[in-house]
């Protein structure tokens, strides 16, 4: 009677699934000198052909772009001046204290 080998169930596994995974890239074409695309960056490498030609807006866009930069920035200057208003009446505050 043979005893069975002394290997975890999830060791065993492993090595059936990087021969699975093996197999599947040899078949697809892939070798070991082919780089592999990463799967985080994927979307974001592309070929140069889509440089060739300019990247077209059309005037409604740029308007629209435009007005909601102009309100952006009406927001945070407003906030800001909210904000040394508030800095002002605290350090006019502070001033009167007795001391």
């Amino acid at each position: 009677m043979t005893e069975p080998p002394l290997v975890s169930h999830s060791y065993a596994a492993a090595l059936i699934i990087r021969d699975r995974l093996a197999a599947a890239e040899t078949a697809a074409g892939e070798t070991k000198d082919t780089p592999k695309m990463s799967m985080l960056t994927h979307g974001f490498e592309r070929p140069f052909s889509w440089a060739e030609r300019p990247a077209w807006i059309s005037n409604a866009r740029q308007a629209q772009l435009r007005r909601v930069a102009l309100r952006v920035l009406a927001v945070l200057s407003m906030s800001s001046v909210l904000a040394g208003l508030i800095a002002l009446k605290t350090a006019i505050y502070v001033w009167h204290l007795p001391a």
